[in-house]
């Protein structure tokens, strides 16, 4: 990553819009920075909204380029750990589950998506979201549910396509 080619400009924008906005008020739904002096919308645009979000504070000590390879490769160990903790849920085992959280969180779609494509690479809510949804049907326990919800929520705000391959595995599940 950090190369000025592919799709990784946009997502340096998107960075710099985040903080833009949250900073000055501004829309985070609509900019005149693109196609001005109209402006357009970014509702349905590729935001990556959580991981911009948190970029926010690590974008006063780092340039946007710095702040989005650290992106990248805390996405790849946080995929990884949620990963492990739904591995271990379902088998027990830790040294599998660590096996399962590397093959994961460094597959070859993920190191693939990890050259250009921020959002495609926000995978780790998925296997979260589904320990979360088990672990609530199993137990019937409101945190789980809530936590679940979290991770749809996150889910939502990294990537739509994975909220909908989630919700039709809920759908499915239940």
């Amino acid at each position: 990553p950090g190369e000025a080619e592919g799709d990784v400009p946009y997502y340096i924008w998107n960075l710099w819009w985040m903080k833009r906005a949250v900073l000055t008020g501004d829309s985070l739904f609509f900019t005149e920075h693109i196609f001005a002096p109209n402006g357009i919308s970014l509702a349905f645009h590729a935001f990556v909204f959580a991981k911009s979000f948190v970029s926010i504070p690590f974008q006063f000590l780092l340039s946007p380029w710095a702040v989005y390879n650290l992106l990248i490769l805390l996405t790849f160990t946080i995929a990884a750990c949620c990963m492990f903790l739904f591995a271990r849920h379902c088998t027990g085992d830790n040294i599998g589950a660590w096996i399962a959280g590397l093959v994961y969180g460094f597959s070859p779609y993920m190191l693939a998506r990890g050259t250009g494509h921020l959002n495609y690479l926000s995978a780790e809510w998925i296997p979260l979201y589904v320990l979360c949804l088990m672990r609530f049907c199993d137990e019937g326990n409101v945190r789980w549910s809530i936590a679940a919800a979290i991770c749809l929520l996150l889910t939502a705000y990294s990537e739509y396509y994975y909220l909908i391959y989630l919700t039709m595995f809920t759908v499915g599940y239940l």
